[in-house]
């Protein structure tokens, strides 16, 4: 937020180290927090409205995500088999607290309890992507006293073709549903995180270029190998 102290970090300090090596790394993750950043002399940002659309503006610092939520939620009590982001709307104090202390923690954009809000996982749940993800975005806001809010956007949890028996089409589908549904509830980007597969990430960013103007942010998980446990 404006007004407030620029914290500067050094990228090889996070993760495992080997981040500050990698100039166009996308995506670190600590053991509580998660670091964003581009190029050396281009390391995130904020995002500003302009002219009704996102504009951002990057510093050479490093800006910092939240950390997990699922673990956060299994230890306030999530039962094995529920859906964690429905607990923004059955357990959204509960949300908002493990968000808070994200906030307090010093993130500076707060991903939405909405990593697996598609119809695909939400199927027999009784609630619906809109609604889940209204919800998320509402408790995300309340929590983050001017920090930015992210929808958060993870795998569908199917293989694409022809791994598997996703259709392309049919991602890009479940996708456009979650990036309208977040931008209509006032989500000010999206992060697509944790994709092996190259292809499904595709057509989660070719749905948020085409179904909204928000920024979007996306990252991918390497194995040691260097490559995504898929092969990417």
């Amino acid at each position: 937020a404006d007004g407030q102290p620029k914290r500067d970090f050094d990228a090889a300090k996070i993760g495992d180290g080997r981040a500050g090596d990698q100039p166009n790394a996308g995506f670190a993750k600590t053991e509580g927090l998660r670091g964003v950043f581009g190029a050396p002399n281009l390391r995130i940002c904020k995002m500003r409205r302009h002219n009704g659309g996102m504009t951002m503006a990057y510093t050479k610092a490093i800006t910092l995500l939240d950390g997990a939520m699922g673990t956060m939620l299994q230890k306030a009590g999530l039962k094995l088999g529920d859906r964690p982001e429905t607990l923004s709307i059955t357990a959204a104090d509960v949300v908002e607290g493990i968000q808070r202390q994200y906030v307090q923690a010093g993130t500076r954009l707060l991903l939405a309890n909405t990593f697996c809000a598609n119809a695909h996982k939400l199927a027999g749940t009784g609630f619906e992507v809109e609604d889940v993800i209204r919800a998320s975005v509402a408790v995300a806001r309340r929590a983050c006293a001017g920090t930015d809010v992210l929808l958060d956007v993870g795998p569908i949890g199917e293989l694409l073709e022809p791994l598997g028996t996703l259709k392309f089409d049919e991602a890009y589908a479940l996708y456009a549903q979650m990036i309208r549904a977040g931008a209509a509830a006032g989500a000010e980007g999206v992060f697509f995180e944790t994709f092996s597969d190259l292809n499904e990430l595709r057509a989660g960013v070719l749905a948020a270029k085409e179904c909204s103007d928000l920024p979007v942010f996306a990252s991918m998980t390497f194995e040691a190998s260097g490559r995504t446990f898929l092969g990417c």
